[in-house]
């Protein structure tokens, strides 16, 4: 980006630019590519994939990821959240994302990432917006090449790619305990 902008899309921009885009076209519009990457994000913690992102400039508040999903369960729709040292929660129901016409173009889902193991784990400010378009299945041209996977995650794939928003969560007015980093082997009460 040029010194003094910022990239701010809106939730419809984000469905109708570049998540449809991606995924009938290929590639984004000239200029955007380096503003996305390509990765296999709930095999990382969410600082890591900040780290990741060395394109954006310093300022930059909101990293944007394309990725894959992979099933929790065989044959089974719940999508694995397991990242790093812990794990992403959805909060809350999926939201349209809705074009000025009042079209439904895709769904908003957003979830917290939180340290450690499902029973004890400790909430973060790292916050993140997963996109889905609504575009159907068989009007996809260009598939994303997915980044390798592990392998005995390959028969796992959902087969829906989506696009993250990830951002740290400043304006909590709450008073709640917040970690950057938590190893597995820490006690979390």
């Amino acid at each position: 980006m040029p010194p003094g902008m910022r990239f701010l899309p809106t939730d419809a921009g984000l469905v109708r630019v570049y998540l449809r885009q991606k995924l009938i076209v290929g590639s984004l519009p000239q200029g955007f590519q380096k503003l996305f990457l390509n990765v296999t994000l709930y095999q990382h913690n969410a600082q890591d994939l900040v780290v990741m992102h060395e394109q954006l400039e310093e300022d930059q508040e909101d990293w944007y990821f394309f990725t894959p999903i992979s099933r929790k369960y065989l044959n089974g729709q719940r999508p694995e959240r397991t990242a790093g040292n812990g794990y992403w929660k959805t909060v809350g129901k999926d939201m349209p994302v809705v074009e000025n016409n009042g079209e439904v173009i895709g769904f908003k889902r957003v979830l917290d990432f939180y340290a450690g193991k499902h029973s004890r784990g400790v909430k973060t400010e790292w916050k993140m917006h997963e996109y889905l378009t609504k575009e159907p299945k068989d009007h996809i041209i260009h598939e994303i090449p997915a980044p390798a996977p592990a392998p005995a995650t390959t028969s796992m794939q959902l087969n829906e790619w989506v696009l993250c928003k990830i951002y740290r969560n400043r304006r909590s007015g709450k008073k709640r305990k917040t970690m950057d980093h938590v190893d597995e082997d820490d006690d979390l009460e």
